[in-house]
């Protein structure tokens, strides 16, 4: 099952905290702890892959992002590339019969465009979401 955040307000609805509108291409985070809670698909998938932006800049060359599922810590990665950026988180025994997966991002890194001397933009960037698939 995937999920595609891009012009689609439909999924404004998974988006729990620290998210700005869906743009052409999916969301950006606007804080440093963005949430998210899924549907549980039935199946019991194994995993939920992630297609991720990162907020990177030539002064500002990585992004870190911790995860958690359902409130336990899952996976820390570094972020350097702006695209593509494909994370896969194995979907833990517990979350099996639920009827949400809930995603908690930590973004120590998110910072404004304004403070990258980049216009105006007081948001607080640090991830994009793309997609979210299910296998």
């Amino acid at each position: 099952r995937r999920v595609l955040f891009r012009s689609n307000r439909n999924t404004q609805c998974f988006l729990t905290q620290d998210w700005g509108q869906n743009e052409d291409w999916g969301v950006w985070s606007t804080g440093p702890n963005p949430g998210l809670a899924l549907f549980m698909p039935s199946g019991k998938p194994k995993t939920l892959t992630l297609d991720l932006r990162a907020f990177i800049q030539a002064r500002h060359p990585t992004q870190q992002v911790n995860i958690s599922l359902d409130g336990v810590a899952q996976k820390t990665v570094t972020l350097t590339k702006l695209d593509n950026n494909q994370i896969e988180l194995n979907i833990p025994a517990s979350a099996y019969g639920k009827e949400w997966l809930n995603l908690q991002f930590s973004l120590p890194q998110a910072i404004s465009p304004k403070a990258l001397g980049m216009g105006e933009d007081n948001r607080q960037l640090g991830i994009g979401l793309k997609s979210a698939v299910f296998r």
